[in-house]
């Protein structure tokens, strides 16, 4: 049984692939820490999420939320901020795949002072 099928992103837009250039793929274990943020920001391509342990709370820049637990699957959104807070007392683990054109990075932050709201990162790899 696939963890999730779907031709869009979790805020109903196109899933976005890179196209005619060379391709990347990364596996990331992360967690955010208690009260932790991973600060606003955008990908560039589509990127899948699966959280592993407690809940996370996902929200755009025009505050559409979403809220995904253990097990669940998140079909990232590309080139839109928005932010994941770990809404548990324990951190939240999840793991990421990431598919993107060589040259190009995985996560974009914007400029400090665009989405106030969203604090800097509180965010490390499975592991720290």
């Amino acid at each position: 049984m696939p963890l999730v099928k779907t031709t869009t992103s979790w805020n109903g837009k196109p899933i976005a692939c890179p196209q005619r250039q060379a391709r990347k793929s990364r596996r990331r274990g992360s967690k955010i820490t208690v009260g932790g943020e991973t600060g606003g920001h955008e990908h560039p391509a589509s990127s899948f999420a699966v959280v592993l342990d407690r809940t996370l709370e996902a929200t755009l820049k025009d505050s559409q939320k979403k809220s995904l637990s253990p097990g669940e699957a998140l079909v990232e959104v590309v080139d839109t901020l928005h932010n994941g807070r770990n809404v548990d007392k324990p951190p939240v683990k999840l793991i990421a795949f990431h598919a993107r054109a060589v040259e190009k990075a995985l996560t974009f932050k914007p400029a400090q002072g665009i989405r106030s709201r969203m604090r800097k990162a509180n965010f490390g790899l499975l592991g720290d």
